[in-house]
């Protein structure tokens, strides 16, 4: 059942991409058509076309991201029953070796980060590369001169994301590893605390909660610095493409390379070839912090059990 919701989910992604790039490309050959003003009673009925594509284009995205969840959860629901289930078959020298938050945050935090991710990133990253390879395809047919230069940004967009996951990348890892830490402690002092009480150690438990907790403030105070610039950069190249299209596009249909239409479906491709990257690099981070957990997750599942 999961597997067939899952191709189900495939399919509509990709037919509400194909209808994505559908939509400006109609759009633009109608103002083409009808820009001298001639043959208006044709164009109700284009509209009316237009308003099917964008109803099925919001219908598809619906039950996408219905269907999506389902499976997410479906999915989480049965990582979380047997990472559970292998606790009791694992021998006691495994606990005895770690803190018991910490294994509680494995259970919980982490498998929720993955959750969140399946949730939504899915979709949005098989989306996005769909929407950028059909975007670049049908540009390069309009006009491989414009589409070119509205290139230009990519080196731009690619050196700014390496530069800033080369560092989301491990901060993330060890936030997920700090909060793990953090949990180990807290469930340590609380459940142990008439031991803490006897041996008079409360100053000592309030200096390492102290320590674990600074770790974790700079640690995610610097991961979400870092992955916050992903969507200013991102803003400020889509920016600078529109621009771009928009002044060569009107110099091609000047000298009458390219007709208006034309310009109009490029300004409207820009956006979504700027769209796809900027959701993938938004997602990226996403996608690290669920990496770090699930790591995290089935190194616990690779522990041997008891025979």
């Amino acid at each position: 059942e999961q597997k067939i919701l899952l191709f189900a989910v495939l399919f509509l992604v990709v037919l509400s991409s194909a209808l994505a790039l559908i939509g400006p490309f109609i759009i633009g050959r109608l103002i083409d058509q009808f820009i001298d003003g001639s043959s208006l009673s044709q164009l109700q009925y284009w509209l009316y076309g237009l308003a099917v594509i964008y109803l099925l284009y919001s219908l598809a995205s619906y039950f996408q991201n219905y269907w999506m969840v389902s499976i997410a959860q479906q999915t989480v629901f049965r990582i979380r029953t047997q990472l559970y289930g292998h606790f009791f078959r694992l021998p006691l020298r495994f606990f005895d070796k770690r803190k018991h938050g910490e294994l509680m945050s494995r259970a919980t935090n982490d498998i929720e980060t993955i959750s969140a991710t399946l949730n939504s990133a899915f979709i949005q990253v098989v989306s996005s590369i769909l929407t950028l390879t059909g975007t670049v395809a049908v540009m390069l047919w309009l006009s491989p001169a414009l589409t070119l230069i509205t290139m230009l940004i990519v080196p731009l967009m690619f050196y700014g994301m390496r530069w800033i996951t080369k560092r989301t990348s491990l901060l993330f890892k060890q936030q997920q590893a700090a909060i793990g830490e953090m949990n180990g402690l807290i469930e340590e002092s609380i459940t142990g605390q008439h031991v803490v009480k006897a041996f008079s150690q409360e100053n000592e438990m309030l200096r390492q909660f102290d320590e674990k907790n600074t770790r974790i403030r700079t640690v995610g105070f610097w991961a979400l610095t870092y992955s916050g610039f992903i969507p200013k950069v991102m803003n400020t190249l889509n920016s600078l493409s529109f621009a771009i299209v928009a002044f060569a596009g009107g110099l091609f249909a000047y000298y009458g390379y390219i007709s208006i239409g034309t310009i109009i479906i490029f300004t409207e491709y820009a956006r979504q070839f700027t769209r796809p990257l900027n959701d993938l690099a938004n997602q990226f981070n996403t996608v690290l912090s669920a990496l770090a957990g699930a790591e995290r997750v089935f190194l616990i599942m690779d522990e041997k059990e008891d025979k």
